[in-house]
């Protein structure tokens, strides 16, 4: 908040009140649009907007702007990667264990199950750890 709010560019309530208008109308165009959008960004991008409107080359801090963009992309590196490793995690773990040999396919590589009629978890299907 500090640095959006205070390093970015000077606000001041009007300015303020310029930057949540800019960013709820880029989201409700964009929700209706059926686009994802991210709110921190809609929020950066209107503080931009409203520095640049100033119309000083120096009223928006550009290399804190250029700190914020490298945390977004770290982030979405960071995040796929993590997403990545626990697809990977759970879609080759049941192969990991001997699959009975009764079992030729296995519908929806189903992990866990839960027995309604017992109350009961079941096990993982399709890995042979059934209890």
């Amino acid at each position: 908040i500090i640095a959006i709010g205070k390093r970015l560019t000077k606000i001041t309530p009007a300015r303020g009140f310029c930057i949540e208008i800019g960013a709820s109308i880029t989201v409700l165009l964009s929700a209706s649009l059926g686009l994802p959008v991210s709110t921190t960004h809609c929020q950066v991008g209107s503080t931009i907007g409203v520095g640049i409107a100033e119309g000083r080359k120096n009223a928006v801090n550009w290399k804190q702007f250029a700190i914020v963009f490298l945390g977004w992309v770290v982030t979405l590196v960071f995040s796929g990667l993590i997403s990545a490793g626990l697809f990977a995690f759970v879609s080759l773990t049941p192969y990991k264990f001997p699959v009975p040999q009764s079992l030729k396919y296995c519908p929806g590589q189903q992990m866990f199950v839960f027995d309604t009629p017992e109350d009961s978890f079941r096990g993982i299907v399709c890995s042979g750890l059934n209890g």
